[in-house]
């Protein structure tokens, strides 16, 4: 299902073609994540990856636009890669991670 709201996110920023992104493409790997981010200018759609390297820690990919709440996907247990995308307008994004006490971590503005 959110695949299909994604996609049909992508169709409206395709029809109404007025919305930008900046790009911004990154990753950061170390002993408890490896995290990436990138958007797609040209879709107006950021997503953040994470594969997770702890067994006792979980980590969700979030994207926030500028002013609002950060939207996350599922959590990755340890060696589990999970990703996340949302169609941002350009106002401006956040990547992020939240961990298992709902803090965010690794926030790239």
């Amino acid at each position: 299902m959110k695949k299909i709201m994604i996609l049909f996110g992508l169709l409206v920023c395709t029809v109404l073609g007025s919305l930008s992104v900046s790009a911004a493409t990154g990753e950061v790997k170390d002993d408890r994540v490896w995290y990436t981010y990138w958007d797609e200018p040209s879709w107006s759609v950021a997503y953040t990856g994470v594969v997770n390297y702890l067994d006792f820690q979980i980590y969700a990919p979030c994207v926030a636009r500028n002013g609002s709440e950060w939207g996350c996907g599922s959590f990755a247990m340890q060696g589990e890669y999970k990703e996340y995308g949302i169609s941002v307008a350009s106002n401006g994004h956040q990547h992020g991670l939240m961990n298992k006490d709902r803090g965010i971590d690794y926030i790239v503005k």
